[in-house]
C-alpha cells in the first residue's frame, strides 16, 4: 500500500503569493495574498458585538480591521461554559432543540475571537470563539481543557507516552491540547520546550 503524499507549491509574484496544497497529487487547499494586504488568518481580537441576525444564526462582530467579522453559532457554541449556561446547554441535548443565537450573544457585548477564514471582497473575515493556537508538534486549546492525540498516530504504547507526557507538564487549569501526528516519536524535552513556548505566547 502507497504512503500518502503531501506536496506544497508556492509561486511568488511582486503583487502576489499563491499556494496548493496537494494531497496524493489532488488541490486539497489554496491559499492567495496580495501585496499590501494584512494577513489576518489566525489572529485572536477582543471584539465586541455589533449586531446579531437570527435568521442566519450570525452575529457581526467589530474587530477593527474594517470588516465585521462573521460569527456562526455552531463557532459561538463551541466555548460552552464561556457563552451559557451549562445545564441550559445538557436540557439543548436532551431535546434536541437548537439554541437561538440571541440566547448566547447579546449587542455591545466583549468576545474574544480567532479569524478562521480571511475576509473576501465585500465579506468580512469569518471568525470563531474555539481559540487554538498551533505549534509544529502540539496545538495550544486555551478554552478546551481536554487532550487530544491525533488518530492518526495508531501506535498504542506511543499514544500513552505522548498522553504520560502532556499530563505530567500539568497544564493550567481551563487549558488543553492537541498532539499533532508530526509529535509522533518525539523526545519529551521537545513537548515541555513547545508547550512553553505556547503557553508564554498565549
Amino acid at each position: 500500500m502507497n504512503k500518502p503524499t503531501k506536496q506544497i507549491i508556492i509561486n511568488c509574484g511582486i503583487y502576489e503569493k499563491r499556494i496548493a496544497v496537494l494531497q496524493n497529487n489532488k488541490l486539497d487547499d489554496f491559499y492567495i495574498e496580495q501585496g499590501g494586504t494584512e494577513n489576518m488568518l489566525g489572529n485572536i481580537y477582543k471584539g465586541k458585538i455589533e449586531s446579531v441576525v437570527p435568521g442566519i444564526g450570525a452575529a457581526f462582530v467589530n474587530i477593527d480591521s474594517g470588516k465585521n467579522g462573521f460569527l456562526f453559532i455552531e463557532d459561538a457554541q463551541q466555548r460552552v461554559t464561556e457563552m451559557f449556561d451549562k445545564e441550559d446547554f445538557d436540557i439543548e441535548k436532551s431535546t434536541g432543540k437548537k439554541r437561538d443565537i440571541k440566547d448566547l450573544i447579546k449587542v455591545g457585548q466583549d468576545i474574544m475571537v480567532q479569524v478562521e477564514k480571511e475576509s473576501i471582497g465585500t465579506k468580512g473575515p469569518k471568525i470563531t470563539t474555539a481559540i487554538s493556537i498551533p505549534g509544529r508538534y502540539i496545538v495550544l486549546t486555551p478554552f478546551e481543557e481536554s487532550i487530544g492525540i491525533s488518530k492518526k498516530i495508531v501506535d498504542r504504547q506511543e499514544r500513552q507516552r505522548i498522553r504520560n507526557v502532556i499530563e505530567s507538564l500539568k497544564l493550567p487549569k481551563g487549558i488543553g491540547c492537541i498532539v499533532r501526528t508530526a509529535a509522533q516519536f518525539m523526545p519529551d524535552k521537545d513537548f515541555h520546550r513547545e508547550l512553553k513556548y505556547l503557553l508564554d505566547l498565549w
